[in-house]
């Protein structure tokens, strides 16, 4: 069996969903500076500060890590891009925007298929949408999750928010 890990978003779905205005906190992140590299703060904040989180001071050591990274230049502007889980940024979408996702498994075809609604956005924008089908529910959902942010982002241009 695979491993059974939760599912990140692609560097092209965290772009769009920080264009949209996700900002839920996330343990990973793109780096931008270097080359969109992944960075997971936990993992790197125990390397880096492994004397403070053998001691039992992992919240300081990944607090100051965090500090460290998320650090902006003299325009203000943000060196990393957060990579949520797939299940994070599709509770989002939902939570903050009524917009759901529903991924369909079709066994005659053993394909995944995902549906796009929302329940609160301007009608033009709210019409369900379907995607590509895809042989991997991962990528079905990941489909999916870059149309309900581009739903977002219309809504956000017609309603000018």
């Amino acid at each position: 069996m695979s491993d059974i890990s939760e599912q990140k978003i692609s560097f092209k779905t965290a772009k769009l969903a920080k264009e949209v205005g996700f900002d839920v906190p996330c343990n990973v992140v793109f780096d931008l500076d270097d080359d969109n590299k992944e960075i997971n703060f936990y993992e790197q904040a125990c390397t880096e500060f492994i004397d403070d989180c053998s001691t039992g001071y992992r919240d300081k050591a990944l607090s100051y890590f965090k500090e460290y990274y998320l650090r902006t230049d003299d325009n203000g502007d943000i060196y990393y891009v957060t990579r949520p889980t797939q299940s994070l940024l599709q509770r989002w979408l939902r939570e903050k925007w009524g917009i759901h996702i529903k991924v369909e498994y079709y066994r005659d075809r053993k394909v995944y298929e995902a549906f796009v609604s929302s329940d609160s956005l301007i009608d033009e924008a709210s019409k369900e949408t379907k995607n590509q089908v895809y042989e991997k529910y991962e990528q079905s959902l990941e489909d999916a999750l870059i149309d309900g942010l581009e739903l977002v982002k219309k809504c956000k241009n017609l309603c000018n928010f």
